[in-house]
């Protein structure tokens, strides 16, 4: 037995909602066992409702020896047994049908009412995901996948670092982490995990909202409340941006978005350079489908675009490197003014191209220089 608050957001629909649940239920260390030999049972601060779910019985009655009855054994409890549990709740399955029975110290009009109120979200789950057509992962569904990993330099500023299209947390562990004074949580590219676990099909269908929703729910098992600082470099910064409209949209504060240099609207850009979709490759795909609506930041949220000024010297100019150039000669802002609509953001210039910047040291100093700056607030 163990204590664990779960945070539903009203303003979340129920996919979101259950991946915060999953992921928070299963970061909890040994699914909870120790706990009480570590604590004692000290009283908690929560309200003592006890969730107990028994699994999953499918029987035979034609060679068990054992069966289980669905026949109502009467009391079960002493009317002396005076238990202080507010609400206790017991399920199971048996059969193929969800069993759930619910009793407490609470009136039996209001558990009754509380009993009809939970049955109807039970429905409204079903039917959410009944209607779902494709399946969506998080983080914790692949035993060997590594998430994130956290750099503790003993700072009072956490600041989320977002990986590139192709790379994972590696891509900014011999540059900007060297180099930050603030803790740091690098998450890996779950999207490129992905790549090579699921369908092609199933891999059409991803999209950068559900993406941040995974993104999310882990991040809520590191720092469960804001307020949140995001850095992500091209992929990762259209990552961070979606991930700061969805935490903001649930109520959170952010405080701080570091964008270098994402490309947004490339749908559009596309479109202009006449690319066809056969050209664009995975990475391209994702960011084609990404085109929200103007996105509505919070006024205190800090935006700073570090922007790429130089071309890249590619090997070969072929359909798809275009983007690049064009990005870098034709929009002073990456598209992010359209998207983020009259919102204020920094613009600051790299002096170096979309993957160059990493092998600048100088470069690396002064966008460095500029994040603790705009840290220390």
């Amino acid at each position: 037995m163990y204590p664990v608050r779960l945070v539903n957001h009203e303003s979340l629909d129920h996919g979101a909602n259950i991946k915060l649940t999953k992921e928070s239920l299963r970061s909890i260390p040994l699914k909870g066992i120790g706990f009480g030999a570590l604590t004692k049972y000290k009283k908690v601060l929560l309200p003592k409702i006890v969730f107990n779910y028994l699994g999953q019985f499918e029987t035979d009655s034609s060679s068990a020896e054992w069966i289980i009855s669905d026949e109502d054994p009467g009391r079960k409890i002493s009317k002396e047994n005076n238990e202080d549990i507010l609400i206790n709740i017991n399920a199971y399955i048996n059969n193929g049908e969800f069993q759930l029975s619910i009793r407490g110290k609470l009136d039996n009009e209001t558990l009754n009412q509380f009993s009809k109120d939970y049955k109807e979200c039970l429905v409204n789950i079903i039917n959410y995901l009944s209607k779902r057509t494709q399946i969506e992962y998080t983080m914790s569904d692949f035993g060997e996948y590594e998430p994130y990993t956290v750099i503790q330099k003993n700072s009072k500023s956490t600041l989320f670092l977002l990986p590139p299209g192709v790379g994972g947390y590696e891509s900014y562990l011999n540059n900007l982490a060297v180099k930050l004074n603030s803790d740091l949580v690098l998450f890996n590219n779950f999207n490129y995990y992905l790549q090579g676990k699921i369908s092609l099909d199933q891999i059409e269908h991803i999209t950068f909202e559900n993406l941040a929703e995974s993104y999310i729910a882990t991040l809520k098992t590191i720092k469960p409340e804001g307020p949140y600082a995001l850095l992500g470099w091209s992929f990762g910064g259209v990552l961070a941006l979606e991930i700061a409209r969805q935490l903001q949209k649930s109520g959170d504060i952010v405080t701080h978005l570091f964008l270098i240099d994402p490309y947004f609207r490339v749908n559009d850009v596309y479109h202009e350079l006449n690319i066809a979709k056969s050209d664009i490759d995975l990475v391209g795909r994702l960011n084609y489908k990404y085109n929200p609506q103007e996105i509505t930041l919070n006024e205190n949220t800090k935006v700073i675009l570090f922007k790429a000024m130089l071309e890249h010297n590619f090997d070969s100019k072929n359909e798809a490197n275009r983007l690049f150039d064009y990005y870098v000669n034709s929009l002073e802002f990456n598209n992010l003014d359209l998207v983020v609509g009259n919102k204020k953001f920094e613009v600051m210039p790299l002096q170096a191209s979309h993957f160059s910047w990493v092998e600048s040291d100088s470069v690396v100093k002064n966008i460095t220089k500029i994040i603790e700056q705009s840290l220390c607030y």
